[in-house]
């Protein structure tokens, strides 16, 4: 029997991303970001500088976690690719929060009777 993925979404909100992190201690930025408000997993990728991280978008974003990531030394690669990825996970977790926000709609396009 397979284990169970801790940082696969399981809500309509949660995202999965991928944080790669420069040589470091994996665990302590673990219990960091496990500690944050909205992060629901955090795992380390055992020798590739990198940890996979589940949150809920409508309580913490991804920029919020790099930023506490930073704030606690842990430092975040930096390159063109790192910040046009970046950008485009900001992008996408203020749609998710905005569209949380929006009330149900009426079912199947139909208008309300």
């Amino acid at each position: 029997m397979k284990s169970e993925d801790p940082t696969k979404p399981r809500g309509a909100w949660e995202i999965r991303r991928p944080i790669r992190l420069s040589a470091g201690d994996a665990e302590a930025a673990q219990r960091l970001l496990l500690g944050l408000e909205g992060v629901l997993a955090a795992v380390a990728v055992p020798g590739r500088h990198r940890m996979l991280v589940r949150y809920d978008a409508t309580r913490t974003d991804y920029s919020s976690i790099i930023a506490a990531l930073e704030a606690a030394g842990h430092a975040h690669r930096r390159g063109w690719w790192v910040r046009l990825r970046e950008g485009w996970y900001g992008y996408v977790d203020t749609v998710a929060r905005d569209n949380a926000k929006i009330p149900a709609g009426p079912c199947c396009n139909k208008p309300p009777r």
